[in-house]
């Protein structure tokens, strides 16, 4: 019987855990021409099937015919995203629904891009869609302007 109860409680506490996640993509932008490296770890709660927490870190990569510069972006699902090019300081900016896509059409311009507006939105739907955890992933064929290069979910 105590053998019986002990394990009952084991599967409770075991149940009511976080799922880690991590996720790497790689996207590319061929008219803006950067590739996109994106590493999202968080947690899903138990029941959920999106994250509660997570962070993200997006490396922006210049094609070798681009006139951009190598950036750095990261999100940890507050109200402002992070952002550093080249050797300057990590800025940040405003980052909600009604800002998504013209803060992040701006840090590409800061990085000396051309960003292509299509690219942007799917860009800024990729970095929301990782924000979700593994059910949240962009994959091959939920984007229309970027290329899906690659994608692992551990």
């Amino acid at each position: 019987m105590k053998k019986a109860l002990l394990m009952f409680f084991g599967l409770i506490i075991v149940g009511c855990a976080e799922t880690p996640f991590k996720i790497y993509a790689v996207y590319h932008a061929p008219i803006s021409q950067f590739t996109i490296n994106i590493k999202t770890e968080g947690t899903v709660p138990y029941g959920a099937d999106m994250a509660d927490s997570c962070f993200i870190y997006a490396e922006v990569i210049p094609d070798f015919a681009s006139t951009g510069n190598h950036l750095n972006i990261f999100w940890d699902l507050s109200p402002t995203i992070k952002y550093k090019t080249g050797s300057n300081n990590i800025e940040e900016k405003e980052w909600n629904f009604r800002t998504y896509n013209d803060v992040l059409n701006d840090i590409l311009k800061n990085a000396e891009y051309i960003p292509n507006k299509d690219e942007v939105e799917d860009f800024v739907r990729v970095i929301r869609g990782n924000s979700g955890g593994p059910k949240g992933v962009i994959m091959k064929g939920q984007v229309k302007h970027l290329e899906v290069k690659s994608v692992s979910i551990n």
